[in-house]
């Protein structure tokens, strides 16, 4: 009977101790009365002022991964009360608390109040290391951790349970297995985010122009390298820019041709291996790879699309030379694409630019009803599409060496001839 009421005893107070964790945590202050309650039934002498998060790391599915989590936070409460160890030598058994977060992480509150400045990052160390020591022991899993301030002065664990969390975001900077303390972040050189801004904006800047390869990849990799420097953002709000940056890539290849098949399977994969990376090293080398095997496919994609939209552009523009109103940007609506692509195309493939061609067909169909046609010169200049004649006189001169009525005259005595 005796041994059902200790048993009864202990499960309120486990009971209790959860709730004031909970209140701890995810409230932003206690009422004295209830704190002077606890203390009197939990038997605690220091209220906790520290959080320390530790994130179970495994490439696993969620269910398998909370699973661990939930045995790792069991031996950990097996252990930690234990006589002897480090962490109830330094803070007394009833003053440390433990409670799970999420599906995969637990926490432990510790209070630094009574500990000297000079030692508190040691003390912390110690604990992370002697739960992470008989962690190891038994399970095979990398753990990160995060630490939050110390409030020992102004007492707010939601506070620190914040920035616990923050820290062990970090991780993704750091690699997994990582210690990271809110302090250092907080500490870290302030980045310029107007530079990193710039950068952005030159990226993007560069895919709406299709300035693509070698000028995006560089810019890309030069904003990676700042961000990384500096920490300057959450792994998760870079993991959002840096797909809104990708996106804007991958659609843009509809401008040069690509099939929006392929566009759209290049979509769902970036989409797919952004989420999947879990350190910024890995992020880096997918991008890397991403960038090598794109450039191998769109070169030959580029390629055959090049050389496809430039004829059917040729084709337009002999079809309709003598309409007034053909223009880079009429051609190129009529292609669905941009007439910035539609300009480099034609100065790429035909080494001269859009209007010159235009004004090349034109010519060459002036030249021909010069001499087949007894049409007058303005009445030429009309229907092969130029609505000043004066100006067509001019053109046709700079490539033929004579205006239209003397090279008329001219063809017309060597036939006589």
């Amino acid at each position: 009977m005796e041994s059902k009421k200790k048993i009864s005893y202990k499960f309120a107070i486990e009971t209790i101790k959860r709730q004031f964790v909970q209140d701890l945590l995810y409230e932003y202050s206690i009422e004295a009365n209830r704190l002077l309650e606890y203390k009197r039934i939990l038997d605690f002498r220091y209220i906790p002022t520290t959080v320390i998060i530790f994130e179970i790391d495994c490439h696993i599915d969620m269910d398998t991964t909370q699973n661990l989590r939930n045995m790792i936070f069991l031996l950990v409460s097996n252990h930690i009360y234990k006589e002897g160890n480090p962490v109830v030598e330094i803070f007394g058994e009833k003053n440390v608390f433990i409670n799970k977060i999420g599906k995969t992480q637990f926490c432990v509150l510790i209070s630094l109040e009574h500990i000297q400045e000079i030692n508190k990052r040691t003390n912390v160390f110690r604990v992370i290391d002697y739960i992470r020591s008989f962690i190891d022991r038994q399970y095979d899993a990398h753990i990160s951790v995060g630490v939050s301030l110390d409030y020992s002065t102004n007492v707010d664990l939601s506070h620190a349970l914040s920035d616990a969390m923050e820290a062990v975001e970090y991780k993704f900077f750091l690699g997994e297995n990582s210690t990271i303390f809110y302090k250092d972040i907080i500490q870290h050189e302030v980045v310029d985010i107007e530079d990193i801004i710039k950068s952005e904006l030159m990226i993007i800047n560069n895919m709406k122009q299709l300035i693509i390869d070698r000028k995006i990849r560089s810019c890309l990799f030069d904003y990676l390298s700042k961000i990384k420097k500096n920490k300057a953002m959450p792994y998760k709000v870079l993991k959002t820019k840096l797909l809104e940056i990708l996106i804007i890539y991958i659609t843009q290849l509809r401008e040069i041709g690509i099939d929006q098949k392929i566009i759209d399977e290049y979509l769902i994969m970036i989409v797919k291996e952004i989420e999947l990376k879990r350190t910024f090293k890995d992020l880096l080398f997918w991008i890397k790879k991403l960038f090598d095997n794109s450039d191998e496919k769109l070169n030959i994609l580029f390629k055959d699309n090049m050389y496809a939209i430039v004829k059917k552009a040729e084709q337009y523009i002999i079809n309709n030379y003598n309409q007034n109103e053909i223009s880079l940007v009429v051609v190129s609506e009529y292609l669905n694409i941009s007439p910035f692509y539609l300009s480099h195309l034609f100065k790429k493939v035909n080494n001269l630019n859009f209007n010159k061609y235009l004004n090349k067909i034109r010519l060459e169909n002036a030249q021909k009803l010069l001499i087949i046609s007894e049409k007058n010169v303005s009445e030429i200049s009309d229907a092969v599409g130029y609505s000043d004649s004066n100006y067509f006189t001019k053109k046709f001169k700079e490539i033929y060496g004579y205006p239209p009525h003397a090279y008329r005259k001219i063809m017309q005595n060597i036939h006589v001839n």
